[in-house]
């Protein structure tokens, strides 16, 4: 199986391009559609045209690993996840299920990292009014001591 998240853990996205990202794949759909096709490929290993409960565990073990995750996942998650995935209950993931998934989760994505860009604008925003009210202060202490200094004189 190939390695799905390899470059994930060596390099982080911005949520700025987590977000741009997403957003191009989710505006075109045959660009969704190639995803969806590239993703569901390299799951299916036995190129069944479905995907089954070994499948699903040799991909998200494969995934885990190339994150850096310790702990493998569990049998029971693998088929709680199966189970989400598996809409029509055929005890087998389609690819048009596969694509349900992977809409959801990327609008999810999305979301996340537009909550984070925002987190990320207001806290800038902040530091720049902080940084500009400690110019203000020591501007009016600079003031202040020119004046203490000329009240200073005239006595």
């Amino acid at each position: 199986m190939a390695s799905i998240a390899s470059n994930v853990s060596s390099m982080r996205a911005t949520p700025q391009e987590t977000f741009e990202s997403l957003q191009i794949v989710m505006s075109d759909e045959p660009t969704f559609q190639k995803l969806v096709d590239t993703v569901f490929g390299n799951m299916d290993a036995n190129k069944s045209g479905t995907l089954d409960s070994k499948e699903l565990t040799a991909f998200m073990v494969q995934v885990c690993d190339d994150m850096g995750v310790q702990d493998p996942p569990t049998p029971a998650q693998v088929h709680q996840v199966f189970k989400h995935l598996d809409l029509n209950g055929d005890n087998s993931v389609s690819r048009d299920e596969l694509a349900v998934f992977l809409r959801h989760l990327f609008t999810e994505q999305m979301h996340q990292a537009s909550v984070q860009i925002a987190k990320m604008e207001k806290q800038e925003k902040q530091e720049k009014a902080a940084t500009s009210l400690s110019g203000l202060f020591k501007k009016q202490e600079k003031a202040a001591t020119s004046l203490s200094g000329l009240f200073k004189k005239k006595k």
